[in-house]
């Protein structure tokens, strides 16, 4: 059963067409306390531009400490009603911070307003209407004071936010779910709910290279120039000949437990003793029905003992009874008892404590370490700084602390990296993810990723940075070298020039090759299997059950993404569409997302099958939200495309790469 399957793209253009009627009517005025400034000093160089306007880097982070402002609004006003976030809610990298205000821009010139009472109503539904004026009042000072901003900037900052906001809405209010047709609607559903499992022949696209004839230079070059300032994408059909900016880094790996196990011996147990002393109140309390039937546990035992010394013979005085002292001294220790009962006992928490005492000590060891280590990096940083001031006959160059001996010494691992771009640090196991956390004076404290950390162009060269991931592994590591983004010359890459311009003359070869294969089974009702037996060579795969889009481990309410099923190469939107267009025993052909392979594609089921999918889907009608969820993505894609139309209308240009978000 072929859908639609077009939701978003059939109103795209027109509502792209309204909107550009609207942004030609609109010009960029900065805000004064954002703009330029008069003069292009170095103290304060122009960070991005754009026609008639831009930000220099002390406007641009004036820009992102509003957006922080805003940020820090929004959740402390939460926070009064009891509750939190558990993000940000606005993103603060430096590229939305700008499309926002150029968006803002745009919606003012096309006669959008926020008022002030229009920002009151947003907090007042943002808090379900649970704080009060005169805590808003209290809040947006308190942050004021803290970052250096006035009360009406921080509401200007979420005046920018709510403009641009309106200016998204314009966009999707044509293509958003509300009115949406039954067939729309279950074109979504199927996407969520409905797996396919498919057979599938591979045609490699770089197989047709040889046939492709012999590119002359001038062909070379020309295509060399169309793609020399693109950077490489690994999902883009177009290549990218601009070297990425890379980095080399030394580092030192200290694991979860390093050192942990060398300190417990050490550990005396006077130090148990006296750190259960210190810390039982704010780690060793009792739970509540403990402590309570240890504590009857002891008045018990105390009657049974003065039942005891209570019983006497006939005739015998009760000197006991009317003892006082004795009394006085079974009162205090039913005290003592009710107050040990408030604690775990010792013999119980003994090996905590000494596990505690041991990471504790191992901590120190390691810190000991790790501040060595910086001190001999700040060392030979000088050295090299002075050599490199000589000149000739300075001698030799200085050496560089070897990572390898002293992570042999001291217990730990450690290396060099090669020269790698971003991405590829980040794919790194164990550094890639790690992170800082850091205390900011302004938001408290904050949680910095590793690789913006090494990767910042403000990063100097042999600064020790040390950061820890999930599982506790703790590092040290520090940037050795920093290559630039550049455009290479033409014969330095003239091999990767050739392979692309081959792969991009292939493509037609390769589809060529698929549509025969296709036309074969379909034609002659064979199966992939037979066509693939008959040619020789050829691989035939099952793949599936698969659904056209995938939540993953994306939390409830946000939008799923496009599956990515085992033994596939990077499928794509035009795959996923000539799958799920199909019946069983169909066949068709598609390219994935590089279109470096054409893959020739025969449904072999669609579950649950229609019928019973209908019924599912009726019922599932009736709350839109699940379903709608599926829309947000094309949703974005409209406008991510109209925000680029935007950037190049108005000739943004970024002089450096726009800085990452802060982890929350």
């Amino acid at each position: 059963m072929a859908g639609s399957f077009g939701v978003f793209r059939q109103y795209e253009k027109a509502a792209l067409a309204g909107l550009a009627i609207l942004a030609m009517l609109a010009f960029f005025v900065i805000p004064p306390f954002l703009q330029m400034g008069p003069s292009a000093g170095m103290a304060d160089p122009v960070a991005v531009s754009w026609k008639g306007g831009g930000l220099r880097e002390s406007g641009l982070q004036r820009a992102v400490l509003m957006r922080r402002a805003a940020n820090q609004l929004l959740v402390d006003s939460l926070s009064a009603t009891g509750r939190a976030p558990t993000r940000m809610p606005l993103p603060d990298d430096e590229k939305n911070v700008v499309d926002t205000l150029l968006l803002a821009q745009e919606a003012t010139a096309s006669g959008i307003v926020v008022s002030n009472e229009t920002i009151n109503r947003f907090l007042r539904g943002w808090t379900n209407d649970l704080v009060r004026p005169e805590q808003f009042d209290a809040i947006v000072s308190q942050i004021g004071g803290r970052v250096g901003l006035g009360q009406q900037d921080v509401f200007e900052a979420l005046r920018q936010v709510l403009l641009a906001d309106r200016m998204r809405e314009l966009l999707v209010r044509g293509v958003d779910f509300s009115g949406t047709p039954p067939g729309w609607m279950w074109d979504y559903y199927r996407r969520l709910e409905q797996s396919a499992t498919a057979e599938l022949i591979p045609v490699v696209v770089e197989t047709f290279g040889p046939e492709v004839a012999e590119p002359s230079e001038a062909q070379l070059r020309s295509f060399f120039d169309r793609y020399k300032d693109d950077l490489p994408v690994a999902r883009s059909a177009d290549p990218g000949f601009r070297q990425p900016h890379r980095i080399r880094y030394d580092y030192l790996v200290a694991k979860a437990d390093a050192y942990v196990d060398e300190e417990r011996p050490k550990i005396t147990d006077a130090q148990i003793a006296a750190s259960y002393e210190e810390r039982k109140e704010s780690l060793y309390k009792a739970k509540p029905a403990d402590a309570e039937a240890e504590k009857a546990a002891g008045e018990k035992a105390a009657d049974k003992e003065g039942d005891e010394k209570g019983d006497t013979k006939p005739g015998e005085s009760d000197a006991a009874g009317t003892d006082n002292d004795k009394d006085k001294e079974q009162d205090q220790e039913q005290d003592k008892a009710g107050a040990d009962a408030a604690f775990e006992p010792l013999d119980k928490v003994a090996d905590d404590v000494r596990r505690r005492l041991a990471e504790e000590a191992a901590d120190r060891r390691l810190a000991a370490v790790f501040d060595a280590v910086k001190a001999d990096v700040a060392k030979y940083g000088e050295s090299l700084a002075l050599w490199q001031v000589a000149g000739d006959g300075a001698g030799p160059r200085p050496s560089p602390p070897d990572v390898r001996k002293i992570a042999e010494q001291q217990g730990l691992t450690g290396g060099s990296s090669e020269l790698v771009n971003r991405l590829e640090a980040i794919a790194t196991p164990g550094i890639g993810g790690s992170f800082q956390l850091a205390m900011s004076r302004e938001f408290g404290v904050q949680q910095q990723r590793w690789s913006d950390l090494l990767f910042d162009r403000s990063a100097p060269l042999l600064q020790p940075v040390g950061s820890r991931d999930v599982e506790g592994n703790r590092y040290l590591s520090w940037k050795s070298e920093d290559q630039e983004d550049f455009v290479p010359s033409f014969p330095a890459v003239r091999e990767d020039v050739t392979r692309a311009w081959r792969i991009v003359e292939s493509r037609p070869l390769a589809e060529k090759a698929a549509e025969t294969l296709a036309a074969e089974a379909r034609d002659g009702g064979k199966t992939l299997e037979a066509v693939a037996a008959a040619r020789g060579g050829l691989e035939v795969s099952k793949v599936g059950p698969f659904t056209w889009l995938d939540r993953g481990t994306a939390p409830f309410g946000s939008a799923p993404e496009l599956s990515q099923p085992d033994g596939l190469s990077m499928p794509g939107e035009d795959f996923m569409k000539a799958v799920f267009s199909l019946e069983p025993g169909q066949v068709a052909t598609a390219f994935n997302e590089p279109r470096t392979v054409c893959y020739v594609i025969r449904l072999a089921a669609l579950e649950p099958g229609d019928a019973q999918l209908k019924e599912l889907f009726v019922a599932a009608a009736r709350d839109p939200r699940r379903i709608a969820v599926a829309a947000d993505g094309d949703a974005e894609a409209v406008f991510e495309r109209w925000t680029d139309a935007v950037e190049r209308r108005h000739e943004v240009a970024w002089k450096r790469d726009p800085r990452a978000a802060e982890l929350p």
